[in-house]
């Protein structure tokens, strides 16, 4: 049995200074969640 992601549709990707991101996708829905990942600023976004 395949783990299950906890944020599916949540990637993360580093920017030109380095720095690690997160984004929301969906469709032709995305969204910056720019927070640290599973922070409570990362889950209310």
């Amino acid at each position: 049995m395949k783990n299950r992601k906890q944020y599916p549709g949540a990637t993360s990707y580093q920017d030109h200074n380095g720095k690690r991101r997160w984004r929301f996708r969906k469709g032709a829905f995305s969204a910056e969640l720019g927070a640290a990942y599973g922070s409570e600023e990362f889950i209310r976004r």
